[in-house]
């Protein structure tokens, strides 16, 4: 019996899985590498410790699945966008993935922007931060022969070859009309764009393992390294998304929710929003991004409940109990709208509903009738105040309503979330099986597709429904008005936040 292997290569760690040819999930294994935030606005990794994830939950993977490893036929990853990885002609790497979450080039995006004559670009997007390397590091940047993105260096360290998707941050793009928007951002920023790689599509073949790769993966090199995709594309196909009006969220580092729509662009859409490819060339995927979802929920619960998780990891509270368990135990009684509560979900500055990497995380209309109880909750709800704004968005650019949503992701696995969401954007809300694993069972569709075993729009075989939330109206009310008082915070907000970051 023959396998893939596919990767979700996120934030924080990548998720290595074993999938038959029936999408079955075999076996699964996880490493984890650290975020380097060396200065303010700063957010970077080692790409060498990339790799070094990828070979040890491969090699785990294989080892615990029990296949012998020449029956792995195909490979594809998932990955974390807009990062930057320069690259040297000789293929060493010449500083740390400048990752999607740095925001130091925020003066860059103002002067493209303002080059353009158009607000389009912001601290994040990667050619303001391609602008930035150059004025900042031009030695860097004229030894670079490569900009890579995460898939595109995964996919080099694997075969030797250099490609890049169709990604928004890259400069590619299959209709005229945006193609020629993307080179005059890249123009108005001066960036060459023979340092970009060239195009490759989510599904088509990049090489075989090299005899180095192969050793260090644990594989052969009988395997096929397929193109792969973004992190978004990858989970909605692991979400079951392959038709028109589908949509799916994920709640994980960051979070999002997501629609697929035509490929029509919409004109002057809302604050934050992004249409990017799906794995679908003929569709489009509608959404915006929480930069910091099960980020914001970490260091709350760091915070609040960091003993708890020191007793609970050592055995000494409960053997089999989690922290997430534990919390959503202590918080489940919590009312709607935790008491007049609102936590907004923005340590690392804010992409949708909110478009400012200046915001931060707030606590609002805190009392003495409130505990941490309170504020985990207020945590889970900020996120989903924001997810809501993303539907609204979506009902005012493109004139549809959502029907359902499919959730994915680690946040998807805790059941008072789902339900929290599901009554603040009052839409039925479905868990998938393998919700941790949606985007690396995206790149097993990209795979599968690859080798020639479906069609894209088949991805659902892969795809299975576990449990679903409905939206309880007693707490309609409540949440209409919670969300309405979190929308008027950033604009009440905004100078402060402002004044107190720009200059950090």
């Amino acid at each position: 019996m023959e396998y893939i292997a596919a990767y979700d290569f996120g934030t924080s760690g990548v998720k290595a899985v074993i999938v038959d040819y029936d999408g079955k999930l075999i076996a699964s294994s996880e490493r984890g590498y650290p975020l380097l935030c060396p200065a303010h606005g700063f957010a970077e990794q080692n790409p060498e410790d990339y790799w070094q994830a990828v070979c040890g939950a491969t090699q785990e993977v294989v080892k615990t699945s029990g296949i012998p490893k020449e029956n792995v036929m195909g490979l594809a990853f998932s990955t974390q966008g807009m990062g930057i990885i320069p690259v040297a002609a000789d293929g060493s790497i010449l500083s740390n993935n400048i990752t999607w979450l740095d925001s130091r080039a925020g003066d860059q995006a103002n002067r493209i922007n303002k080059a353009i004559g158009e607000v389009y670009l912001n601290a994040n997007d990667v050619v303001s931060k391609l602008l930035w390397i150059k004025e900042n590091d031009p030695e860097l940047y004229e030894n670079a022969a490569y900009f890579m993105d995460c898939t595109c260096f995964l996919n080099y360290k694997c075969t030797g070859e250099v490609y890049m998707e169709l990604t928004r941050s890259s400069p590619h793009s299959l209709d005229a009309e945006e193609l020629a928007h993307k080179h005059k951002l890249y123009t108005a920023a001066g960036v060459d764009l023979k340092k970009l790689p060239p195009l490759k599509t989510c599904t088509e073949f990049v090489g075989k393992l090299t005899p180095q790769a192969a050793e260090e993966l644990g594989l052969t090199e009988r395997a096929a390294v397929f193109m792969g995709t973004g992190d978004v594309p990858a989970a909605a196909a692991g979400a079951a998304c392959s038709k028109l009006g589908d949509a799916h969220i994920y709640l994980g580092s960051s979070a999002w929710l997501t629609v697929l729509k035509d490929n029509i662009r919409v004109k002057n859409p809302c604050p934050g929003i992004y249409e990017m490819y799906s794995m679908n060339k003929e569709q489009m995927i509608y959404g915006g991004c929480v930069q910091s979802c099960c980020m914001t929920y970490e260091w709350a619960i760091n915070q609040y409940y960091g003993a708890e998780r020191k007793l609970l990891e050592n055995g000494v509270l409960s053997k089999d109990e989690s922290i997430y368990q534990f919390i959503e135990d202590e918080i489940r009684e919590i009312p709607a709208g935790s008491n007049g509560l609102i936590v907004t979900p923005w340590l690392h500055g804010e992409h949708c509903p909110v478009l400012d990497e200046h915001a931060r995380g707030t606590c609002i209309n805190i009392t003495n009738q409130h505990d941490r109880r309170h504020i985990l909750n207020a945590v889970l709800e900020g996120v989903a105040y924001s997810l809501r704004g993303q539907v609204e968005y979506y009902r005012k650019d493109c004139g549809k309503d959502i029907a359902s949503v499919t959730a994915v992701g680690g946040g998807a696995l805790r059941d008072h979330w789902l339900q929290i969401i599901a009554d603040v954007i009052q839409i039925p809300v479905h868990r998938t099986t393998n919700v941790r694993h949606a985007g690396a069972m995206g790149a097993a569709v990209v795979a599968a597709v690859g080798l020639g075993l479906y069609a894209l729009e088949d991805a659902g075989k892969f795809i299975n429904i576990e449990k679903s939330f409905y939206p309880r109206q007693e707490n309609a009310v409540v949440y209409d008005k919670m969300y309405r008082i979190f929308m008027e915070l950033y604009p009440a907000l905004k100078d402060i936040y402002t004044d107190l970051n720009q200059s950090c």
